[in-house]
């Protein structure tokens, strides 16, 4: 089970993320976090559902800021959910 300090950080990360509507968010918005390779959207698996691997590693606090991170993790998600839908049959879409 989580704990309560891992709810509430979730919470603020959820929050947060609504702040940053998917199809307001642009390649250029994102680049300098594509080029620190801290996601990679990695293809799909048999059932054609996105692989997105995570490299904590990479993240810097430092060099940037939490909002950034999740504003790059919200254009990838939304990038492999859209690539999705255009590979699945829209049967399976009903």
């Amino acid at each position: 089970s989580l704990s309560t300090h891992s709810l509430t950080t979730l919470s603020l990360i959820l929050e947060m993320a609504s702040d940053f509507p998917a199809e307001t968010i642009v390649i250029d918005d994102v680049m300098d976090e594509v080029m620190k390779r801290k996601l990679h959207f990695n293809g799909y698996d048999n059932n054609n559902r996105p692989i997105i691997m995570v490299y904590c590693a990479n993240h810097n606090p430092k060099e940037s800021s939490l909002e950034m991170l999740i504003k790059f993790a919200c254009f990838i998600i939304e990038t492999a959910v859209k690539k999705y839908f255009l590979l699945t049959p829209s049967i399976y879409l009903i």
